[in-house]
C-alpha cells in the first residue's frame, strides 16, 4: 500500500511537470480533440463545409493562442522578469508592493499572467497592469521572513486553452511584520514582581481570602461564593491576596505553534510601547538566546513562524536561566492548542510560580459545521479558536500553576472565557465513578 502511495505521487508530481511544460491545458486537449473530430468526421467524410470552416477557425484560434502563449513565456524566460531586489518591510494583513516589475509585451492584452508564491505560506499575489507592464503586489496573511523568493508564473489566453508555467527565483530580502494589536484596556501583568513581604502583618502566611475570580476546575467548593451565584448566576470563588512588589523588567518569551498570529501581534505591540528607559529580555521559539533591544527581539518574532512545529521546546531552559531564578515572566501563547501545549505546561509546572501568560484571539469562532459533497465529508476550516479549544488551554494552564488572560487583539480587551460550573463537575465526577 504504501508503495502504491508512493507511485501515485510520483505519476502526479511527473504529469504537473508535463502539464506545464505542454502548452495547452485539459480544456485545450477536449477542445483540440473534439473541434478534430468534427473537421474530420463531419467536414471532410460528409462534405459539411460550414461545420470544417467552423472547426477549422476554432483550431487556427487554438494555434494561435498557443503561439501568443508561447512567445509570452520565452520573452519573460529570458528577459529580466524580477528588476527590484531591494529589501522589503511590511505587515501582515496590508498590502505592499514588491517592486517586481514584468516585461512589456507587444500583446499583453491577448495574454493573462497570474502568480504565486508556492513556498511562502500565507502570501497571496496579484499583477496589476500598468502602461503595459505588470506590477506585483502581495497581500500577506501572517508573518514571515525570507532572503529568497519563489514565484510561480502562469500565462494562459484569455479563454484558459493554452498555458504555460514556470518558476523563477531571486534572491530578496523580505520582513513582514504581525499586525500589532489595538491600544485598549488590556492589562499589562508585568508591572508587578512576587512580593518578598507578607500580603498584611497580621495576616495568614499565603494570604487572606480577599480576591475574588472566576471558578476553575479542581477549586475547592468550600470557597465558592453561593449568594453572589444564586443572585447573578456567576460562580466565583474567594482567593488569598498576593504581595506584589513593582517589577523593572520584562521577562517574555513566545511559544510559536498554530493560531499564534494574534499572540505575535500582541507581543510586538506591548514591546514597542515599553518607555524606552525600561530593561526587557525577549526570547521566541527557534531563537538560541535573550535579546534586549527592540530590532533584535522583532527579528526573533518574525523568525518563530518558522518554529511552529518545536512550539515550546526552548521555554524551560529559558525559565532556568540564572537571572530568571527571581523574575516573573510573561509568556505570549497560541490560541489553539498543540504540540506546544504539554512543553509550556511542564515548562511552567516544573518553575511553580511567577508565570503569566497572554492568549491572543481575533475573535472566537463559532462550532464548526460540515458540509457533505459527494462521497466526500469536508469541513469549512474556522480561522479563529473555538470556545471549546480557548476554554481547554486555559484550564490546562491554570492547572499548572500559571496566571492566564485570553486578549483580543482588535479590540485590545480582555475576553471571558466561561468555566463550567461546580455542579457541572460534581455531575461528571459522579457519572466516571458510577
Amino acid at each position: 500500500m504504501h508503495h502504491l502511495r508512493n507511485n501515485i505521487v510520483r505519476i502526479r508530481g511527473v504529469l504537473s511537470m508535463i502539464g506545464r511544460k505542454v502548452p495547452l491545458t485539459p480544456l485545450g486537449v477536449f477542445v483540440a480533440g473534439l473541434l478534430a473530430w468534427f473537421a474530420w468526421r463531419l467536414g471532410w467524410q460528409r462534405q459539411d463545409r460550414v461545420i470544417l470552416a467552423i472547426a477549422t477557425i476554432g483550431l487556427g484560434w487554438l494555434t494561435l493562442a498557443i503561439v501568443i502563449v508561447g512567445s509570452a513565456a520565452v520573452h519573460l524566460m529570458l528577459g529580466r522578469s524580477c528588476e527590484s531586489l531591494a529589501a522589503l518591510g511590511g505587515e501582515a494583513d496590508e498590502p505592499l508592493a514588491t517592486g517586481s516589475r514584468f516585461g512589456r509585451y507587444p500583446l499583453t492584452l491577448l495574454v493573462r499572467i497570474d502568480i504565486e508564491w508556492p513556498e511562502t505560506i500565507g502570501v497571496t499575489a496579484q499583477l496589476n497592469l500598468d502602461n503595459g507592464r505588470y506590477l506585483e503586489t502581495i497581500r500577506p496573511t501572517s508573518r514571515f521572513a525570507a532572503s529568497q523568493v519563489t514565484r510561480r508564473i502562469r500565462i494562459s489566453d484569455p479563454l484558459r486553452m493554452a498555458a504555460v508555467t514556470f518558476d523563477r527565483r531571486s534572491a530578496q530580502e523580505i520582513t513582514v511584520l504581525p499586525r500589532r494589536h489595538e491600544a485598549g484596556a488590556a492589562p499589562m501583568p508585568w508591572r508587578y514582581d512576587r512580593g518578598d513581604l507578607l500580603a498584611h502583618n497580621e495576616g495568614q502566611r499565603d494570604g487572606d481570602l480577599l480576591d475574588i475570580r472566576r471558578y476553575s476546575p479542581g477549586d475547592p467548593l468550600k470557597q465558592v461564593l453561593w449568594k453572589t451565584f444564586a443572585r447573578t448566576g456567576q460562580v466565583l470563588v474567594r482567593t488569598p491576596e498576593r504581595s506584589v512588589t513593582p517589577t523593572s523588567m520584562l521577562m517574555a518569551y513566545f511559544v510559536a505553534g498554530e493560531a499564534d498570529e494574534a499572540s505575535a501581534g500582541i507581543a510586538r505591540g506591548m514591546l514597542e510601547d515599553m518607555p524606552r528607559d525600561e530593561k526587557f529580555a525577549f526570547q521566541a521559539d527557534g531563537g538560541s538566546e535573550c535579546s534586549d533591544s527592540l530590532p533584535e527581539a522583532m527579528r526573533q518574532l518574525v523568525r518563530s513562524a518558522a518554529a511552529r512545529n518545536i512550539g515550546g521546546d526552548g521555554l524551560h531552559a529559558f525559565l532556568n536561566r540564572r537571572d530568571m531564578v527571581q523574575s516573573q515572566c510573561l509568556l505570549f501563547v497560541p490560541a489553539r492548542p498543540g504540540r506546544w501545549l504539554e512543553n509550556t505546561a511542564r515548562a511552567i509546572a516544573d518553575r511553580g510560580w511567577g508565570c503569566q501568560v497572554i492568549v491572543g484571539v481575533d475573535g472566537v469562532a463559532q462550532p464548526r459545521h460540515r458540509s457533505y459533497g459527494l462521497l466526500v465529508e469536508s469541513a469549512r476550516p474556522a480561522t479563529q479558536p473555538t470556545a471549546d479549544e480557548l476554554r481547554m488551554l486555559v484550564e490546562r494552564l491554570r492547572a499548572a500553576g500559571a496566571d492566564v488572560r485570553v486578549v483580543d487583539r482588535n479590540h485590545g480587551e480582555v475576553v471571558e472565557i466561561e468555566s463550567p460550573g461546580p455542579s457541572e463537575n460534581i455531575a461528571d465526577t459522579s457519572n466516571s465513578a458510577a
